[in-house]
């Protein structure tokens, strides 16, 4: 149940069938745009795909008996607000994105509102592995909003 030729750390998806990936596999339609450098060639392809009508995708999962498409045996839990707010004392982040530029800013401000540093990076998960190496954080609720 990999992910072929994905770049991800696990590419792995053990909740799926092989029935799950199948059904999903006959609802895509592949363009193939590789070697593909003509912006104009390229927008035209992405209107022409954007503007047919499709159903919505479905999944042997989704077609179970639950009301809400769950998995069974997987728990299901509401979101909630956190009881309270704790500072994380190495400070906090500001995420910038720049598409214009394929960057992605990361400021790090100390408690008192001064600048610390700024990582960039064109990969979220790479910046978050810097942050991490670097001890830019030290609570798993102040890396979850980070993430």
């Amino acid at each position: 149940m990999r992910v072929l030729e994905s770049a991800s750390w696990r590419p792995v998806l053990k909740n799926l069938t092989l029935l799950d990936v199948a059904k999903f596999r006959e609802q895509v339609d592949e363009i193939n745009l590789i070697g593909v450098t003509q912006l104009d060639h390229i927008l035209t392809t992405v209107r022409e795909c954007s503007a047919k009508t499709a159903p919505a995708l479905s999944s042997a999962f989704l077609e179970s008996d639950s009301s809400c498409g769950e998995l069974a045996g997987v728990d299901h839990i509401d979101a909630e607000a956190p009881k309270q707010l704790r500072l994380d004392r190495v400070g906090f982040f500001i995420i910038i994105p720049q598409p214009q530029k394929g960057l992605i800013l990361c400021e790090h401000y100390e408690n008192n509102g001064r600048l610390a540093q700024v990582i960039r990076g064109r990969r979220a998960d790479l910046i978050a592995a810097t942050v991490v190496e670097r001890g830019f954080l030290t609570q798993l609720d102040h890396a979850a909003y980070l993430g």
